[in-house]
């Protein structure tokens, strides 16, 4: 039997399923590294204040009733529940459905596509399948979008796949992977990897397979990540790995759960025979093939299989009956060599040489199959090639443009900071002289203070020494009070005071502006008189200013409280600090011993 036949002879009829990896194709490398640069893209875009890309959220939520539903389909559906429980559940969907709810809609047509799908409705199944994307391309359902898309591509490993299908099964890898749909990442990739099959990289296709084994078990669907190892156990046969292909076999042959799949376990019974020569397992094979409703061209290939165990009549005859339903040309080959040979050995030259046309015939039409199939393969192959090179200079112009605009933006970046460094270091500067000139006016103000504090102090004692020489008779009236007033116009003069005041409002220049603005109307003398208290200056401090006793400063005072409308219990000093925000200057200054 040809290594061709062979693999005929192996192909599972079950469907497979696939998982996540990442691929050694060339397109590959280059979508990743677009995905590199894109994410970097969307990194600085949040940086600078752009909205980012949200997740994908899967399903588009309907109601709890709707979607727990939708949820327990998908779980029967991969986990291989009776079709009949599924259909009643699809039906059960469909009444509770809200009206005019286009995500609804879509689920609903999805998963009836699937069923039909599944019941072999190939034509229903497209049609429900187109219906629904149109609904969800309409709606804008990017999910619900994006899955159809994966399944309806999947559908098309059964014929013929084009390199854009299969870059834009990239596509939805990459989109499922991101948005974490690992059941849909698994099944985009069982398609992937069929399609690497096809394309004649099996070690690449056999990567995929085990990734999704992986996967589908860690979902807890044992019966999708057990399809996946027998066509992992398939492959293995095709690349030379017989001992991994058998260890597999016995292991899923071992699995009692699988016991009750008829149409898995006659593929595992069909390859292990293949395999081993087990009659057993061929035996397995065939009391399964009845349970298979509408698998002639399976029980004639069981019956060539079971003439080549036993020269039995029974056999050749049942296989005759059935013939006629094999379209399969590896399978009429294999069957045409074992009537061949059968004639051959009970010497019917005439029957023999009928088969062996037959045989001729079917090898051909197997081979000129075989022939498309490699010359669509090689063209694919070349399509693919020529749209990664696309790819790989759209990623490289992207890149460039990447890094002109980081580079621009980086040295946008540092103009900007440059220019708000030396503004900032300007206003330190200005900050620091305006505290220079502040500082020194405030000096000059602590020392005038002092200055007065102490000639006040002075002035006191000499005022009590000309009271006490008056109060001893050793100086009369008239002359001890123009010696005071002799020592108070020496030690306080007009142009001091002045000076003091002239401070004391480089420190606070809008100290009479503001109470212009607050109080309008105020008397210079008023103004002058709230500039002293709020310089500090008790009342007798004033009053010596002024050359005026200490009670016409309380009565001014008294005059001023009520002109400025103070609050009961409120003082002059309060108000002041609440306007001007702050306390007295007199924290300032250092009296004298």
């Amino acid at each position: 039997m040809s290594k061709r036949l062979k693999k005929c002879l192996y192909n599972t009829s079950t469907s497979t399923v696939l998982t996540l990896n990442s691929s050694g194709f060339r397109y590959f490398c280059a979508m990743r590294k677009l995905l590199m640069i894109i994410v970097l893209c969307l990194t600085f875009a949040a940086f600078i204040g752009c909205d980012r890309h949200k997740g994908g959220q899967k399903w588009s939520p309907v109601d709890a009733l709707f979607d727990s539903l939708s949820a327990v389909i998908e779980h029967d559906f991969y986990a291989d529940s009776p079709l009949s429980r599924v259909s009643a559940e699809i039906a059960h969907l469909e009444s509770v459905m809200p009206a005019d709810n286009p995500a609804a809609k879509v689920r609903v047509n999805y998963w009836q596509a699937f069923l039909n799908k599944y019941l072999g409705k190939s034509e229903t199944a497209t049609s429900l399948f187109e219906r629904a994307q149109t609904i969800a391309s309409e709606s804008r359902l990017e999910y619900e979008a994006k899955r159809i898309r994966a399944r309806i591509l999947s559908g098309r490993i059964e014929t013929q796949v084009s390199a854009e299908d299969y870059l834009e099964a990239h596509d939805l890898l990459e989109y499922f992977v991101k948005i974490g749909d690992s059941l849909a990442t698994a099944t985009t990739l069982s398609f992937l990897g069929s399609v690497l099959l096809e394309l004649d990289q099996p070690k690449e296709a056999l990567r995929f397979y085990e990734r999704s084994c992986t996967l589908f078990d860690s979902l807890g669907y044992h019966n999708s990540a057990s399809k996946m190892a027998l066509n992992i156990a398939n492959l293995m046969q095709h690349i030379g790995k017989k001992r991994e292909c058998l260890k597999i076999l016995r292991t899923l042959e071992a699995d009692t759960i699988l016991h009750h799949e008829p149409a898995f376990m006659e593929v595992l019974w069909r390859n292990l025979y293949l395999q081993t020569g087990d009659t057993n397992a061929l035996n397995k094979g065939y009391e399964l093939v009845d349970e298979l409703p509408g698998r002639r061209d399976l029980r004639a290939l069981y019956n060539s299989f079971k003439m080549h165990v036993s020269d039995n009549v029974k056999y050749r005859c049942l296989l005759l009956k059935d013939f006629s339903a094999v379209e399969n040309p590896g399978w009429r080959t294999n069957i045409s060599e074992t009537m061949r040979n059968y004639w051959q050995s009970k010497h019917n030259a005439d029957s023999a040489l009928a088969w062996a046309d037959s045989v001729i015939v079917n090898m051909e039409l197997y081979n000129a199959q075989n022939r498309a199939a490699e010359i669509h393969s090689i063209d694919t192959r070349r399509e693919i090639e020529l749209l990664e090179m696309k790819h790989d200079e759209e990623t490289r112009r992207l890149f460039i443009l990447f890094i002109v605009i980081l580079m621009s933006l980086a040295v946008l970046c540092l103009s900007v900071v440059i220019f708000f460094s030396k503004k900032r270091n300007k206003a330190r500067l200005r900050q620091k002289e305006s505290e220079l000139r502040l500082e020194k006016s405030m000096n000059r103000i602590a020392a005038a203070a002092v200055e007065m504090e102490t000639r006040d102090h002075i002035l006191q004692r000499l005022e009590h020494d000309i009271e006490q020489l008056h109060r001893d008779e050793k100086l009369n009236l008239p002359d001890a009070k123009a010696l005071t007033s002799l020592i108070r116009s020496t030690l306080r003069t007009d142009e001091e005071w002045q000076e003091f005041k002239r401070n004391y409002l480089n420190l606070c220049p809008e100290f009479f502006a503001t109470l212009r603005a607050t109080w309008p109307g105020l008397s210079q003398n008023q103004q002058n008189m709230l500039a002293y208290i709020r310089m500090g200056l008790n009342s007798k401090q004033i009053a010596r200013i002024l050359m005026v006793r200490p009670e016409s400063i309380h009565q001014s005072r008294w005059r001023l409280s009520r002109r400025l409308g103070l609050d009961p219990g409120e003082t002059i000093e309060q108000r002041l600090s609440s306007i001007f925000d702050g306390p007295l200057l007199r924290r300032h200054i250092t009296k004298p011993e």
